[in-house]
């Protein structure tokens, strides 16, 4: 199967769907329809996709379309992976990487070093916080698992001395 999101009427909030390897099959896994799907990742026994969606963890089993939360992680989530082995998933939120065990449905801070940005605007470019787990500026990565799933490697990005420049706004 091949899992992306979509929305057939071409709206913002996006629904999981999945469909064969040769296009067939075509069908939209996520029952909750009241919050996009802001990324997902499959587990590694190909069978099972783990979905953000608002504030919430969501499994979804390709065969039978069986669809659950997880856990509540909080607004913001984005980034999402799951560990080699599967038994972990990981976002960010607020600056700081995020843990979800997904056997015992915990959710844990593995990092307090998010510093909310100076801007109060929300959209464009530099609305990025002081200080993160995040990319650069013009994108890049933002962590990656070690291949045992030990480990996680994580772009520590600080803006707090960058120079101010001054922005003509006419």
């Amino acid at each position: 199967h091949i899992a992306f999101t979509w929305n057939r009427e071409g709206m913002p909030r996006r629904s999981l769907w999945v469909a064969g390897s040769d296009g067939s099959d075509l069908r939209e896994l996520s029952s909750d329809t009241s919050a996009s799907v802001n990324g997902f990742s499959w587990l590694p026994d190909g069978k099972t996709i783990v979905s953000l969606r608002g504030d919430e963890l969501w499994s979804t089993t390709v065969g039978n379309g069986q669809d659950m939360v997880l856990a509540t992680v909080g607004d913001g989530a984005s980034d999402l992976s799951v560990s080699p082995d599967g038994s972990q998933a990981a976002f960010l939120k607020g600056g700081d990487l995020w843990l979800v065990d997904l056997e015992e449905q915990t959710v844990a801070a593995a990092t307090q070093l998010g510093i909310a940005g100076l801007s109060s605007l929300s959209s464009g470019r530099y609305s990025r916080p002081e200080r993160e787990i995040g990319p650069g500026i013009w994108g890049g990565p933002t962590y990656a698992w070690s291949p045992d799933g030990r480990h996680i490697a994580v772009h520590y990005v600080d803006r707090r001395r960058m120079r101010k420049v001054p922005f003509p706004n006419y």
